[in-house]
This record gives structure tokens, sequence and C-alpha cells, in this order.
């Protein structure tokens, strides 16, 4: 087995009113998304795909009752994964504990009435900023874990040469209590088709941890949709590889799950504090 672990994470990003009004959602973007990664669960046994925000079920199950069904079915068969535990994916900085507290518990409550499952993760790929508080919050909200790749988008190095304090390890809260954090890189990430346990790209991330393991986002971004097929087939193709990187087409929350108890692996790196943007979004919330 290949010393270094990649866990690719499959993703359809989707802003619910950005530049858009809603009915676009509704209209355009989130059949595209249904439609391609229903396709995509069929075609690829190893294709795993994760969707946040229980507000876009809703209006699947509103206006699309018939692929509502359909996705119950590959959420119950684990290849359709519900994350992010939240009602709506937000910012994190401005709303008060309570509101985010709040928008856990109907985010996970819609899933665990509607599916019986529930996420144990925050996913976050594109806000801007992360509290002190958010680690506290999502453990007293049984959550495990939390992702995102925004930090990458820091104008100015946050740790020495970083601009994040790791790729991987644990995030404490103003209370001490610990989730774990992955820092996903680009959500956007195509691959050609290639055999990606043998990616030198892949494998020089890996080098990032000491741990030699990275979380990988790879789809689109912003309008939902799906990851091309040569990437969907790229980790098809590394799943059944034998090269340097061992390849996991995972759900959101595999890797924390992989790591728990926490305190049965003294080598994660460990930071305890906030997790801001500097110059990306800055002024946003003033």
């Amino acid at each position: 087995m290949a010393e270094n672990k990649i866990f690719t994470v499959a993703t359809a990003h989707l802003d619910t009113v950005w530049r858009w009004e809603l009915p676009k959602t509704i209209n355009e973007f989130l059949p595209d998304t249904f439609e391609k990664n229903l396709d995509l669960i069929e075609k690829y046994p190893n294709y795993n795909f994760n969707l946040e925000g229980a507000f876009r079920y809703e209006l699947i199950e509103e206006y699309y009752p018939q692929v509502f069904e359909e996705i119950k079915k590959q959420i119950e068969n684990g290849r359709w994964f519900v994350s992010g535990s939240a009602y709506e994916n937000g910012d994190v900085n401005i709303p008060s504990p309570e509101a985010l507290f709040r928008n856990f518990l109907y985010g996970n409550g819609y899933f665990k009435k509607k599916f019986g499952k529930t996420s144990t993760d925050i996913f976050l790929p594109d806000c801007f900023g992360f509290g002190w508080t958010l680690p506290t919050i999502a453990s007293h909200c049984g959550l495990i874990g939390f992702s995102s790749q925004k930090l990458k988008w820091r104008t100015n190095p946050f740790y020495g040469k970083s601009k994040y304090p790791f790729t991987i390890g644990l995030w404490t809260g103003v209370d001490g209590s610990t989730i774990m954090m992955a820092h996903g890189e680009d959500y956007n990430k195509r691959w050609k088709e290639e055999d990606l346990s043998n990616n030198k790209d892949l494998l020089k991330f890996t080098s990032q941890s000491p741990l030699n393991i990275a979380y990988r986002y790879y789809g689109t971004g912003d309008i939902g949709g799906s990851p091309t097929l040569e990437s969907v087939r790229a980790v098809e193709k590394g799943v059944k590889g034998s090269g340097t990187v061992e390849i996991i087409s995972a759900t959101s929350d595999q890797l924390y799950k992989d790591f728990q108890p926490y305190g049965s692996h003294p080598e994660l790196p460990q930071y305890n504090g906030e997790l801001l943007m500097d110059v990306h979004g800055t002024g946003c919330y003033t």
C-alpha cells in the first residue's frame, strides 16, 4: 500500500443567490447538478458525490419530487452524501453563535427527517474566513470536522511562509473544544484522464503534511454541476491504481472519522485561534 494518501472529495459548490435570482438556481443550476451527478453515480462504481446545504435539497423536493426520491435512494446506498450539516452555507463570522447553532440544527434536522442520516462536518469551500468560535460551536453540535479551500486566497502568509497553520490537523475553539480541520484546495480542480495514483502534483500535495495525507476537493464552484468526466475517470483509475499515492473516493467527513478518537493521534498538528482572511473579503462585513 502506498505511504501517501489522498482523500478526493467530489463536489459541486452552488451559491443559491449570487449573481442571479432564485428561479435561475431552481430552473438551471439544480437540474444541471442532480442530472450530471446521478448519471456519474450510475456509470462509475467508485464515484461518490458530496452536496452541502439542506436548502438545496428542500428546493429539489419541492420542484423535482421524482428526482428527490432517486437522490434518497443514492443517499441510502452511500453514493450521494449530505455534507456540511447546515441549512444554508454562509458567513460564520458575523452571525451570532445562536444563529449558527440554529443553522446546523435546522440543516441536520432536515437531513435526519428526510433521509434518516445527518452530517458530521462543516463544509464551507467558499466562505470568507472562520472565527475562533467555530470549532466550539461545531463540537457542541456533535460535529467532528471542518473543511474549506478559501485560506489559500489570503494575500499574505499567516504562519511563517504559509497562509494556513497546516493542511490537516486539529483546530481548537475558545472553550477548548476540538474538531479536525482539512484544507481542501481548489474546488474547481479538473484532471486529465490518467491514473491519479501516479500523479506527481498529488504526491507533492501530500508532502505538505507530516502525515503524508491530503484532502482534495475536485468539481465545480458557484453554479453547481459536477466534476468533469475526465476527472471522474482519473479518480476511478486512481482508486484501482498501484502508484505512489493511494486514492480514496471519499465522503466529505471520511478523513475525520478515520482519525477518531483524536486523542489517539498525537501526530496531528494543532492550532488554537482564528482562521481569518486578509485582503479578499475584508470590508464585506462592515
